[in-house]
């Protein structure tokens, strides 16, 4: 026999293979992958009612044997019936309650199994009605299966499917120790036709439990023998449901959940209720103190985060549900609770909805801007038509005045309260002109005969403050001195060597073509000819010092100049009578 591995597969079986499976009674995986044309085990019963195997030599499995209430057993007996015995088979079909003087005996389910039944061929359900074991040697373990069987009279409207475990733990514990696993992956009928039945149920229903045959030593589910036989495929001492497990120790069945600490167990609550501290006769873990167990807590390193705490905006999900968390957003209303959504099942509940009077609901999410309270205290509510209910001085039936505002809510602005042409002045507030976005209060004031700033006065600043006769806007354009003006000559020395543009056209001195007779023949300072600098020398530095002399009028000498000069009039000399012939001709308007 070639070697296999015990727990190589798990397969869920019998929730729709063949006629009659419910779901609500496939709760159990049965262990699969053991071998065999089904994966049950190389061995298969005979087809019969009420047969058994052959003797089953488990020696390779358990070198210790099993110590089975005191007794050491090395051989196993499968029986049709729903159980397996170590003396002998049997082939009792109605279940007798324990203790019994019979054989000793393991039942997951003592009951009228019959496998003499013909299933449906559709839906085709390969491998059913029969019972199968088989012996893994690796993981010292021997397991039975009765898999969709039908029941007496080679019935098969009804099937149950069922296993039993026997594992080897005396390297771990003592010779002899061993654990059984019962599972139920199906469950639909109680009894067969002999045994008081009809259709599967009633009469004297079927049995789970130990029996050690000397009327002494025996334990038996509380269920046995009743209709809620059936439920062992959706209850559970270890909290699986359709998984039942006993520890056998020194010969004595110990089983979690009945309030005594046994065995290997940590703790035993007699219940197998989870989360309360004690499961599955272990402690159940509590790393961080919030009082919710691994497996339950969401993040057991965070006692912030637990089920049923408040959901916070921190990033975290504090409740440990999924569907709650904070940025969820599942009326897809675009806003989460975390970000501006007070009602996430309403997508019409969020802080961009307008608030609607009457209805009751914070639609904004805004609790300042509750529908029936009066922000501003001016009487009215929002739902009172209150257009801003910030402000005292606008609600219904007020007196409109001068802010630019719908004071009195009726949706519409006085004309000289509206600004048309954009200049943020309106009429009321002293715009003279809404139509023109350069006249306003503060506007500069124009040579344009209108009044821009609004004061009541056309030009005004615009005056004629020398006193030259004529204003900036009549081109005045040094209104400080009554010497420059429009009018004001500008053709005579004086007036073209001053350096002032006097009649107001833009060009100062030589640049204006009204000073060209002014100072014709006279040469710039410094412009002598080149002959005369160069003559003796010093020549020029000579003539330099005497036209500063003229232009200055220093010293009254001008007929030693002359005849210094052979009788020649120098250019400084000419320079000074034409200074003197222009404050003759000085004339004002």
């Amino acid at each position: 026999m070639r070697p296999k591995s015990f727990f190589v597969a798990i397969v869920l079986i019998g929730t729709a293979l063949c006629t009659g499976a419910t779901a609500a009674h496939a709760q159990a995986q049965l262990i699969s992958g053991l071998g065999g044309l089904y994966g049950y085990g190389d061995h298969t019963l005979h087809v019969n009612d009420d047969g058994s195997s052959s003797s089953i030599n488990v020696s390779s499995l358990f070198p210790n044997g099993l110590n089975y209430f005191g007794a050491t057993q090395n051989t196993i007996y499968v029986n049709n019936n729903g159980n397996i015995t170590f003396s002998g088979g049997v082939g009792t079909y109605t279940p007798q309650s324990f203790p019994t003087s019979a054989r000793p005996m393991i039942a997951p389910y003592w009951g009228d199994v019959d496998t003499q039944g013909t299933l449906p061929a559709n839906p085709p359900c390969a491998g059913c009605n029969r019972v199968y074991w088989d012996l893994d040697t690796i993981n010292g373990a021997f397991s039975a299966t009765w898999y969709n069987v039908g029941y007496f009279s080679s019935a098969t409207n009804l099937l149950n499917s069922f296993q039993v475990i026997l594992t080897d733990r005396s390297p771990t514990f003592g010779p002899g120790d061993f654990d059984i696993q019962f599972r139920y992956n199906r469950c639909e009928w109680t009894t067969g036709g002999a045994s008081g039945g009809s259709g599967g149920l009633g009469g004297t229903e079927a049995q789970m439990g130990f029996d050690a045959g000397n009327l002494v030593d025996y334990w038996s589910h509380p269920d046995s023998q009743t209709p809620a036989i059936l439920d062992l495929c959706t209850t559970s001492n270890i909290g699986q449901p359709g998984v039942w497990e006993f520890e056998v120790r020194s010969g004595a069945l110990w089983e979690c959940g009945n309030g005594t600490v046994e065995g290997t167990e940590e703790c035993d609550d007699a219940n197998q209720v989870q989360y309360d501290g004690c499961y599955g006769c272990l402690f159940e873990i509590d790393a961080d103190g919030d009082g919710s167990y691994e497996g339950q807590d969401c993040d057991d390193n965070d006692p912030a985060n637990f089920p049923g705490n408040i959901e916070i905006c921190d990033g975290q999900d504090n409740d440990c549900d999924p569907t709650t968390d904070e940025t969820l957003d599942l009326d897809g209303d675009s806003y989460t609770l975390c970000r501006g959504d007070c009602d996430d099942d309403n997508a019409q509940i969020n802080e961009g909805m307008p608030e609607i009077c009457n209805d009751g609901i914070d639609d904004d999410c805004d609790p300042t801007t509750v529908e029936d309270e009066d922000g501003d205290l001016d009487g009215f509510s929002v739902c009172d038509d209150d257009c801003d209910d910030d402000n005292a001085h606008t609600y219904p039936g007020a007196t409109e005045v001068c802010d630019g505002l719908d004071n009195d809510c009726d949706e519409l602005l006085p004309d000289d309260e509206l600004d048309d042409d954009l200049d943020h002045w309106i009429i009321c507030a002293g715009d003279c002109d809404d139509d023109d976005f350069g006249i306003h209060p503060g506007a500069t004031e124009l040579c344009d005969g209108i009044d821009n700033d609004c004061d009541g006065i056309i030009d005004n600043g615009l005056d004629d403050l020398d006193g030259d006769g004529m204003t900036p806007c009549e081109g005045d354009c040094d209104d400080n001195n009554a010497d420059v003006q429009l009018a004001a000559p500008e053709d005579d020395l004086e007036a073209c060597s001053d350096e002032i543009d006097n009649d107001c056209d833009q060009l100062v001195d030589e640049e204006d073509p009204d000073c060209d007779e002014a100072l014709d023949g006279i040469e710039p300072p410094g412009d002598d000819d080149d002959d005369d600098s160069d003559a003796g020398g010093g020549g020029s530095e000579d003539s330099d010092d005497g036209s500063a002399a003229a232009r200055r009028g220093a010293g009254c000498d001008c007929a030693s100049d002359v005849a210094a000069s052979g009788g020649q009039s120098p250019p400084t000399l000419l320079l000074l009578m034409a200074l003197l012939l222009s404050g003759l001709r000085r004339r004002r308007p």
